[in-house]
């Protein structure tokens, strides 16, 4: 587990299967306060097949198994809010979790495409009738405080 460029993922990915075999993406986030109070968030990407067959190691790592997708391919390269939003909304289904990136411990800079989608997506999503909760209180853990 580790948190690396995309690029390096895919050929990681790539290579795993020239070779018959399985490759998760796992970036990490929380920092060293996360590790220490047992609250890192471990993200992982790749075949669905792959990371249900995955939940029994990661489960019996103490980990919490949460699963979601990310609201845009690209949105840590700050497209439009636009486009943000609309990759956002046509992934949601009752029950879906989408991630967006905040960009704590990632890439840093100006996320005002990714804060615009945001509200484009709750501005819809809540005249749509949805409501929403956050994974903390899902697992019933507390809220992730820096």
């Amino acid at each position: 587990m580790t948190t690396s460029a995309p690029a390096l993922a895919q050929r990681i990915a790539e290579e795993a299967e020239r070779r018959g075999l399985h490759a998760m993406d796992a970036p990490v986030s929380g920092g060293d306060v996360g590790a220490r109070e047992g609250r890192l968030v471990i993200m992982c990407g790749g075949r669905e097949e792959d990371f249900t067959a995955l939940q029994p190691v990661l489960r019996a790592e103490g980990l919490n198994v949460v699963s979601g997708e990310f609201c845009h391919l690209l949105e840590v390269f700050q497209p439009s809010a636009t486009m943000i939003a609309d990759g956002a909304l046509g992934k949601v289904r009752p029950g879906s979790i989408i991630i967006f990136h905040d960009g704590y411990d990632g890439r840093g800079g100006n996320r005002a495409s990714t804060v615009e989608a945001v509200r484009i997506v709750v501005d819809r999503l809540l005249s749509d009738g949805y409501g929403f909760t956050t994974v903390d209180r899902i697992l019933g853990l507390p809220a992730y405080q820096d």
